[in-house]
């Protein structure tokens, strides 16, 4: 990314940055201070030919997150500002969470009672986002925030689709390879809430096992396949120990037919609360 595009965000908000905490491609994200507030400064270049996709898809992004109020989902602290007269870029303000990434938090085996409290905050935060109509998208590890209170914030709604708009993605459905639901990789379904909850699933599973249920192959079409035509493996191969009713929740999650999971984040809430 251009500095004298990071330098012209800094000044749109009066915002002294700290340190850089993500930089990859046209993305820029980094905490900075605003008048003695810890926030988080977003940046997205706008780069030809697909500058036009870049800046409403941040749009989208921005608005979205202004329309929710949820403690379990980011807030905005600034709009959106364009960045240059072309524009050479855009930025705005969010909320800064301390804690990590979920990432930081996987790898061992979890506790059902910590799984559950997990599952029913994301899916708070999700239940958020479908009230708002959109779905997510990309519920994978790194856009989870763990705080230091225990609690868990939904972020980077940035590959959301709004389910009443058009896409700005054309048939691609974009997300993080090993989180994606089965309608992320088919050539006629969209993703829907029910999309979110198999990511989500994925996320259970994972913090009550250790692994993904279906993991990621050297070969991407081998593993859009075995997500296409595939049952993910029950959690009750991994951890036995798990209640039926524990277990029928996450397979039910993980179910390959949009049809057979909980429809939404709503209904996977309401499932969740009768599981001992």
């Amino acid at each position: 990314m251009k500095q004298k595009v990071v330098d012209a965000a800094a000044r749109a908000f009066g915002a002294h940055i700290e340190r850089e905490l993500r930089h990859g491609g046209q993305k820029y994200v980094a905490q900075a201070k605003v008048d003695s507030k810890t926030v988080v400064l977003k940046i997205v270049e706008l780069v030809p030919p697909n500058a036009n996709v870049a800046l409403e898809r941040a749009k989208r992004e921005v608005g979205l997150l202004r329309r929710i109020d949820s403690p379990r989902v980011v807030k905005i602290e600034a709009e959106l500002a364009e960045l240059g007269a072309a524009p050479d870029g855009v930025a705005w303000l969010e909320q800064y969470l301390d804690g990590t990434d979920l990432w930081d938090q996987l790898g061992v085996q979890w506790p059902w009672t910590e799984t559950a409290k997990m599952c029913d905050q994301v899916a708070e935060g999700l239940e958020a986002i479908h009230a708002a109509g959109a779905v997510h998208r990309d519920l994978s590890p790194g856009n989870i925030r763990c705080l230091s209170s225990g609690d868990h914030v939904v972020m980077d709604p940035g590959l959301a689709r709004h389910l009443l708009r058009t896409t700005v993605t054309g048939l691609f459905e974009p997300g993080t390879p090993g989180y994606l639901s089965p309608e992320h990789v088919s050539p006629v379904a969209r993703c829907t809430p029910a999309s979110d909850v198999f990511s989500l699933g994925v996320l259970i599973y994972q913090a009550l096992s250790g692994d993904v249920p279906i993991p990621v192959t050297a070969d991407p079409a081998e593993y859009s396949r075995t997500l296409r035509t595939s049952n993910a493996p029950s959690i009750g191969q991994a951890r036995p120990d798990l209640t039926p009713e524990q277990q029928a929740l996450v397979d039910t999650c993980l179910q390959r037919q949009a049809a057979r999971r909980y429809l939404d984040a709503t209904e996977l809430r309401t499932a969740l609360r009768s599981v001992r």
